[in-house]
Order: C-alpha cells, then structure tokens, then sequence
C-alpha cells in the first residue's frame, strides 16, 4: 500500500520540478495531480510488473508502459526522429561460488572466507577471473581535482589490488561542505572506486566494510553481490567515444574486521591508517602482502531500454539547449522471500521518480511551451550499477 505520506512528497517534488521548467516560459504549468502520480506509481509498482527487472517480461511492461504514456501526452521520442527506445547491451556474468579462492601471502597469511570475510565477484564478463599483486592502502581511492584531494599522489599501483574506505572522506569542522558534508559525492561511490581502480590499471580492489560508514550491514554486501552481476558489454563502443579502460580482474568488500586482522600481521594497524586516509597528506600505503583471487564463471548477454522522450523548445536560439528529467525504471525483480513474498515492487526505488518525471513530461507536453526543450529519460539497470 502506498502511504498518504509518501504521495504527498512526491506530488510535492513534482509540482516544484514542473514550476522550476516552466518559470522559463512565463506560464504556469499544468496542474501536478496526485492522482495521476498514485495511477502510475500502482501499475509500475503492481506484482504483474514482477519487480521490473532489466530484460524480463515485467522489465519490458515498464518499458513499453512508459514510452506509450509519453505518445499519449505529446512527447516527441527522442531516439532518432522515431523512436523511444535506446538499447542498453547488457552481460551477465555469474562466478560459481565453489570455485571462489582468496588467500594472503608475504606479510600476511590467510585464506580469506567467501561471504564471512569477503564478497568477491569477477571485473569482467569472462569466463575466468583473476587478480595476484601487492595489496596497496589507497585511503578513499579519490582523485577530485575540486576539492584538491589525491590519494594517489602520482603512486603506480599498476597489476596492485587495491585496498580502499568505503564512503567519501569525513568533512571536518574546518571544511564542512568538503566531498558535499555530510551527503554522498560520486567519490563515495562503490561504482566511482571500481572505476577509478580501471583507470590505473589496477588488477582489484577491495571495499573496507563498516555499517557505519557504508550505510547498511554486512549481509547487504553478501545479498547484493555473491549472485550475478550485469556489466557494459567491452565490445560495445561507449557513447562517449572514448574507449573504456581494461577491467580490473576481480572486484569486491572485505569486512573491516578481516582487513583489520590482515593488516596486523603485516605489522599495520586499520584505525592508524584510516585516520591517515583524513588528511591531504595521505600517501599510498604498501602492505607487502600479496592478494590471490579466482574464479570460474558462466557468461550470457541481453538488453534492456533506456525510454527517451523530448518536448521541443519554443525558442529558435534557446531550444538546443535541454533541461533533464531522469528517474530509471528498473529494479530487483524477483528474489527470495520475504515474508511470504518474492516480488521486489520497487515502489519508492524507482517507481516514485519514474510516476513523478512521468507527470511533469505530461504537464510539459500540454503546458505553455518553454523556450529551452526538455528532456526525460528513464534509465535502465541502474539496480545493475549506473549501467543505462
């Protein structure tokens, strides 16, 4: 059921969003109904769209949902002159939890635990994954010009396995906007340290674990990534044009606790150097241990749909310019039960932004015409990691 409470904020969100576009026109928007909101958000959210997983029966009801409400209202697809659709190739890639290995040697011996210890999962979508090198402290794993911050400080960590804090760095009372304050920067992001780790050509990373820093417990880490995985295809030219760095073998967390341990035996201590990691000043830190990870792993493909549409600009100078709208629609699909259910509804994750972008391309689409265009965009597997 859909709280009243829950229906108001957004129908408040959407009515601030139509009002921000069209101050630009000099008209007031069409009204934002709440009725229209709670129509939409009920059908995505419905069991008969099975969790709106990317490439599944129910993924494509959302997509086919959201493309035929905008021909309704008047949005202009904006693929092409013609279509609404722009594909999204997807690999699938999933290890086999039998063949996971991950040991410590050098400074350190271990063999560290799948799920008790660590949650590793392949870089890639091959059917083999690896990584064997040095584990290097790299602090929080940023590299943010604008806020003059380096923790890499020109270090090669080229074929290292990367050891990085979850989270951006802490704001201190002297700089309390630093990586936005108390709200996550993209540097804070899982997504932004795997990557980063690409762009040194690093052979894995591993994420320290704490609930407090990451915002949710261990068993969230397991639940949400020692199952399949899905990836932007490497063979598939990105739309920026730029060709994507080499994958990193292996990507994973490690639990604070078994970093911790590690560390001490390479005579390193984790609070030492997480509040070394605080500062400007820090520097990449050498362990002189040496992390092996492998695992053998089935690989399929599929594709899913961004969903695009435009109204089009009034102004001939200003309409080349666009003002963007985004929520994606994808979210869990079907997993294990929960009480008594399997169906992940994703009512709030994203159907709530979905019905909210999807109301005001409605107001845009029979409102007073802006001068600058306007663009919404419903994204797929962005449950998968930023992939639409």
């Amino acid at each position: 059921m859909i709280r009243a409470s829950i229906l108001r904020q957004i129908s408040l969100f959407a009515v601030l969003a139509a009002t921000s576009a069209f101050a630009q026109s000099g008209g007031a928007p069409t009204r934002i109904s709440p009725t229209e909101i709670d129509a939409h958000l009920r059908f995505l959210s419905s069991d008969l769209l099975e969790g709106r997983a990317p490439a599944t029966r129910g993924g494509r009801l959302a997509e086919e949902y959201i493309a035929s409400q905008l021909k309704a209202f008047g949005v202009q697809p904006g693929v092409g002159d013609s279509s609404y659709f722009q594909r999204v190739p997807i690999d699938v890639v999933k290890a086999d939890p039998n063949t996971i290995n991950v040991t410590a040697s050098g400074k350190a011996n271990a063999k560290l635990r799948f799920t008790n210890d660590v949650v590793v999962w392949p870089g890639s979508a091959t059917e083999a994954s690896s990584a064997h090198g040095e584990l290097v402290f790299v602090g929080y794993g940023a590299s943010a010009p604008e806020y003059k911050w380096d923790d890499f400080k020109g270090a090669d960590v080229r074929g290292k396995v990367l050891l990085v804090l979850v989270n951006d760095p802490p704001a201190p009372p002297s700089e309390p906007n630093l990586f936005g304050g108390k709200a996550m920067t993209y540097y804070g992001r899982w997504t932004y340290k795997y990557e980063e780790a690409e762009r040194r050509g690093a052979a894995g990373m591993l994420i320290v674990h704490t609930t407090e820093r990451a915002g949710y417990p261990w068993h969230v880490v397991v639940n949400s990534n020692s199952t399949e995985h899905r990836l932007l295809p490497r063979d598939h030219p990105p739309a920026s044009g730029h060709p994507l760095p080499a994958p990193i073998g292996v990507r994973g967390w490690i639990t604070d606790s078994a970093a911790t341990a590690l560390l001490a035996q390479a005579g390193l201590n984790m609070v030492q150097l997480r509040k070394q990691a605080e500062s400007r000043d820090f520097r990449p830190v050498s362990t002189g241990i040496i992390i092996d990870a492998s695992m053998k792993n089935s690989v399929s493909r599929l594709s899913a749909n961004n969903v695009v549409g435009v109204v089009r600009g009034n102004d001939p100078k200003l309409r080349n310019q666009y003002v963007l709208y985004s929520a994606h629609w994808d979210h869990f699909g079907i997993g294990p039960v929960v009480n008594g259910d399997s169906i992940y509804n994703g009512a709030v994750d994203n159907g709530s932004g979905v019905a909210s972008v999807l109301t005001i391309a409605h107001a845009a689409a029979t409102g007073p015409k802006p001068r600058r265009s306007q663009l919404f965009v419903f994204v797929t597997a962005e449950e998968s990691g930023l992939l639409g």
